[in-house]
């Protein structure tokens, strides 16, 4: 009976960073990123989790920085051509373009994208309604979610609707 030994694949620095800049583009989406680059989940997971070279973490920092910087850069230059492509091309395509470009410098920065924000809120809405069911379940009363909307609107005036979903 013969077993094979598995080999285990050796990356350059120049592999992992990459992949690591791969996974920065990607928005953090570690399964699409390891597809992409034909890499293991849990080796990408590592690399993530800094388990590389210092030479490897410090230019990461390095290009994430530099390029953050350049996309700051196209973000300016598309929007001071905004005016004069209006008639060249569909104002759809030039703000599309800004969008995804500010939302890849801001992820590239590890700060948050309107999409991460409006998360936080709709999870700050269900945890108001949550914690004000319990207050009133507390006091012997029911309170439906529909109640609890009603109720907290004029203190959260932006609760809407659709954070009555659970």
């Amino acid at each position: 009976m013969s077993t094979k030994a598995a080999t285990r694949r050796h990356y350059s620095d120049r592999e992992k960073l990459e992949a690591l800049a791969a996974y920065d583009q990607n928005g953090g989406n570690l399964s699409q990123t390891a597809r992409e680059m034909k890499v293991p989940i849990k080796t990408l997971a590592e690399w993530r989790d800094g388990r590389v070279s210092m030479d490897v973490a410090d230019t990461r920092a390095i290009w994430r920085e530099e390029l953050s910087a350049r996309l700051e850069t196209m973000a300016h230059d598309l929007l001071d051509a905004l005016p004069g492509k209006i008639e060249s091309a569909s104002l759809k395509d030039v703000v599309n373009a800004l969008a995804v470009i500010i939302d890849r410098m801001l992820l590239l920065r590890r700060e948050p994208t309107i999409i991460s924000l409006q998360q936080t809120d709709r999870a700050r809405m269900r945890l108001a309604i949550d914690e004000f069911m319990r207050e009133a379940e507390a006091n012997g009363e029911k309170v439906t979610r529909a109640d609890a909307i009603k109720y907290l609107k004029p203190y959260l005036p932006d609760i809407q609707e659709h954070d009555a979903i659970g």
